[in-house]
């Protein structure tokens, strides 16, 4: 099965959940076919580390933590796609924003699916970014039904 056929079985799948966001594990070999992918799907695909950059660079790094969730939905609502491709959500995991991306993408999740270009590593449904002497360390477990091996 190729990778839009594996994406849009997925897709379908999800979209009985609660929370309708996908977290795409690849490897680095096959990413430009994944994005290739996306794009031929019809799928936009949204910088996330670029876009929170332009609306949080006037916002004071004390409120940050609590604008980031609306600001990303903001983004996602921008399209009439009910398909969002997330990639480069690195910022996400930076300390100053004091967020669970897990939580982001449950919450911004609920009218669209979201398909995330997950950068960290994943295991048995466990989910990691970063090593634990890291300042961005994340790490979740439970999430076996959202995580995808392409």
């Amino acid at each position: 099965m190729n990778i839009i056929e594996r994406l849009k079985e997925e897709i379908l799948a999800i979209r009985r959940q609660r929370y309708q966001f996908l977290l795409l594990k690849h490897q680095q070999s096959n990413e430009k076919e994944l994005h290739d992918g996306i794009g031929k799907m019809g799928i936009p695909s949204v910088n996330v580390n670029k876009e929170l950059a332009i609306r949080l660079k006037d916002v004071p790094v004390s409120r940050r933590q609590r604008v980031v969730k609306d600001e990303l939905q903001q983004i996602t609502n921008r399209f009439d796609n009910d398909v969002i491709f997330l990639s480069r959500v690195h910022y996400l995991f930076d300390e100053e924003l004091k967020q669970n991306p897990i939580g982001l993408f449950e919450y911004i999740s609920g009218n669209k699916v979201i398909l995330i270009d997950w950068p960290g590593e994943v295991a048995r449904g466990s989910t990691k970014y970063g090593t634990p002497d890291h300042p961005e360390y994340f790490e979740a477990d439970g999430f076996e039904d959202h995580i995808i091996h392409v």
